[in-house]
C-alpha cells in the first residue's frame, strides 16, 4: 500500500513553478488516489506517461489527464470575491490557502488534450470570467451538464463527454472525486 502525506507542499517541491506541471509527487499522488473502481466496476488505472500527464484507456476512449489547482481563483485572483474575502481574517485566508494551494485536496485532474483545437476544461474554467477557476462554480456546471442544462462550461464539457460518461451521472461523479462536502448545506 502506498502512503500519502496529506500535508506535502507541492509548491515547495516544484521550486515556485506550477506544481501541476513540475511536481512529480503531486502527479504520483493523483495516480494513487484516482486509480480505483469506476461506477461501472472497472478500475480507473492511471499510468504516468510524461512529466505532468497520466493516461487511462477504456473501451470508450483514451484519456490524457493532468492536474489543476482547484481553488486557485477564489482568494486572490477573482475580483468579484474581493468584498467577501475582505471580511475574512488574514489568518483564515492563509489557513485556507495552506489547505487548498499546497495539498492534494486543493487539486483536481481533468482531460488535458485539446479537442478540435479548442480549450481544455482546465483552460476554460480558468479563463471564463464567470467561473474564474472556482471549483464550486465548476461543480455546478458539471451538475448542469449531467442534467443537459446550459452553463458557462457546457460546450467544453460536451467535447469531453466520453470522460464524463465514465461516471454515469452527477452523483457518481461527486462520489468518485470525493466532492460530497461541496454539496452539504451549512447548518448551525
Amino acid at each position: 500500500m502506498n502512503k500519502i502525506d496529506i500535508y506535502f507542499d507541492f509548491r515547495k517541491e516544484s521550486k515556485a513553478r506550477d506544481p501541476d506541471r513540475w511536481s512529480p509527487t503531486l502527479q504520483e499522488y493523483h495516480r494513487i488516489v484516482w486509480s480505483k473502481p469506476l461506477p461501472n466496476g472497472k478500475i480507473f488505472t492511471l499510468n504516468k506517461i510524461s512529466q505532468n500527464r497520466l493516461y487511462y484507456k477504456s473501451e470508450l476512449s483514451e484519456f490524457y489527464l493532468s492536474s489543476d489547482m482547484a481553488f486557485y481563483g477564489f482568494i486572490r485572483k477573482c475580483h468579484r470575491t474581493k468584498f467577501i474575502v475582505s471580511q475574512i481574517s488574514e489568518t483564515d485566508i492563509k489557513e485556507f490557502e495552506q489547505l487548498t494551494l499546497k495539498t492534494l485536496g486543493g487539486t483536481m485532474i481533468w482531460p488535458s488534450i485539446r479537442i478540435d483545437n479548442k480549450m481544455t476544461i482546465n483552460g476554460a474554467r480558468g479563463f471564463n470570467r464567470l467561473i474564474a477557476d472556482r471549483l464550486d462554480l465548476t461543480i455546478e456546471c458539471v451538475r448542469r451538464y449531467y442534467l443537459e442544462e446550459n452553463s458557462p462550461l457546457y460546450e467544453v464539457f460536451k467535447r469531453y463527454s466520453s470522460f464524463f460518461s465514465l461516471f454515469n451521472n452527477f452523483r457518481e461523479y461527486i462520489d468518485f472525486f470525493f466532492f460530497k462536502i461541496l454539496l452539504m448545506k451549512r447548518t448551525k
